[in-house]
């Protein structure tokens, strides 16, 4: 499920010139705080339509860093992520899943478990006893094979 729309804009603003801008994604949410990511530079990024490259403001180009279709030869527009189930541009879909991960605060931690018999797993969930309506996922796990313990970074489940 598509928790909110994806926005592109050019950097700056107008869209009668036909120059060399960057494109930013923005999550189309309604916020009293509005926290910035710029520092990401997308090193692949996908192709753009001509009607997109218009809108935008950029050039009609293929880009060294767009990844092309091999049975067409075109520049790559969009890709289908099976976990959401929707067919989006790679951008518009990394901002969407970090979007997800950060919007909501939630409890993250580390712990220590007893892992003598192997039973710490990276894909299995966790109750804290302090906590028990709240269930954690694994983040990263850290062994101390000598002392015979797990280390585990989890993070609390999404509850949207």
């Amino acid at each position: 499920m598509k928790s909110f729309e994806v926005k592109i804009y050019s950097d700056n603003g107008l869209i009668n010139n036909i120059g060399d801008n960057d494109i930013i994604y923005m999550s189309d949410t309604r916020e009293n705080f509005v926290n910035r990511k710029d520092d990401i530079e997308f090193e692949i990024s996908s192709a753009l339509t001509l009607a997109e490259c218009q809108q935008l403001g950029v050039t009609d180009t293929v880009k060294l860093s767009t990844p092309l279709d091999l049975s067409t030869g075109y520049g790559l527009l969009t890709i289908y992520d099976h976990t959401k189930q929707q067919q989006a541009k790679p951008e518009q879909l990394y901002v969407d899943s970090y979007y997800t991960e950060y919007h909501k605060p939630r409890i993250q931690m580390v712990q220590k478990l007893d892992d003598r018999a192997g039973i710490v797993e990276l894909f299995n969930h966790y109750k804290h006893p302090a906590m028990a309506d709240k269930i954690f996922y694994v983040q990263g796990i850290s062994r101390n094979l000598i002392e015979g313990y797990a280390e585990l970074t989890i993070k609390e489940v999404w509850n949207d």
